[in-house]
């Protein structure tokens, strides 16, 4: 039985959007995830941008491509590849309010003809088989209760010769101390998220749905001062929060916790717990 509910995981995302309102800049970036930092990279708004362009580079997305984006947010990544590649995209998300604001959003943009977005499960998508020439999951696949049914659901309804694309977080290989298994804990339960595999056990995934070949990408570095800049930002956040609950004593869960988040990516990263990588593989 899974530890969290389709409904946690889209009442976190409710709960904390004024956050990522703030932080992530989210009216202008439509960004909810790590940013990636090149050497000459000049802002935080930039890094997300980059962590979008250097994830379609991997996957070679093309303009006749069409892209589904698992865990779309509200809609920055599938906004951004069609009006920057011109590819058709389609985002799902669990929150029936994230799917909205992406119709807005993409609206605003311009994309709407080649845009849609749906409130729908990524692990059961009803889509056909062979439909998609891409499936791309940042920062969204650590949501899944069994992440071998996303990749299985990923395998089904990818073309022959499809790929899937994903960034996301995973544990690091070997032995990991008590300390670094608490600090692992405290983050993913605060995103209700309750596993984090690790690159070899996910790969075996991989394999095992019938991929035909896969690229692991440690970009550890490049995602380092995106995890540094919200452990410093979680220590104001910290006061903010003691504030509001004390006017506000039947403040939500993920709300009131969000900070936590925020510190303890941070020091299971510091404890060397986990790595980023991107993942490419081919049907």
């Amino acid at each position: 039985m899974s530890k969290f509910s389709k409904q946690d995981i889209v009442d976190y995302y409710n709960q904390t959007e004024i956050h990522y309102r703030d932080a992530w800049d989210l009216e202008e970036s439509m960004a909810m995830h790590y940013g990636y930092w090149r050497e000459d990279t000049k802002s935080f708004r930039d890094s997300l941008q980059q962590m979008v362009e250097e994830m379609a580079k991997m996957a070679g997305i093309g303009e006749n491509d069409l892209v589904l984006d698992a865990g779309c947010g509200v809609g920055g990544s599938s906004i951004f590849l069609s009006k920057n590649i011109g590819c058709r995209a389609v985002g799902i998300t669990l929150a029936h309010k994230q799917a909205e604001s992406a119709k807005k959003n993409a609206a605003a943009q311009g994309v709407s003809e080649r845009t849609e977005f749906y409130a729908k499960d990524y692990l059961n998508t009803g889509f056909p088989e062979n439909h998609f020439d891409v499936v791309w999951g940042l920062e969204s696949v650590i949501h899944a209760p069994d992440k071998q049914d996303f990749v299985n659901e990923a395998f089904r309804i990818l073309k022959p010769g499809g790929r899937l694309i994903i960034g996301d977080y995973y544990l690091k290989e070997g032995d990991i101390s008590r300390k670094q298994q608490k600090s692992i804990d405290l983050w993913l339960d605060y995103i209700a998220a309750e596993k984090m595999p690790r690159a070899s056990e996910f790969k075996a995934m991989i394999e095992q749905a019938g991929f035909s070949s896969s690229e692991f990408t440690d970009i550890t570095p490049q995602i380092r001062h995106s995890s540094w800049r919200q452990f410093y930002g979680s220590l104001f956040m910290q006061f903010l929060s003691w504030g509001y609950r004390l006017l506000h004593p039947n403040v939500s869960h993920f709300a009131d916790n969000h900070y936590k988040v925020m510190r303890h990516q941070y020091i299971a990263l510091w404890r060397k717990a986990w790595k980023y990588y991107f993942v490419f593989c081919v049907k």
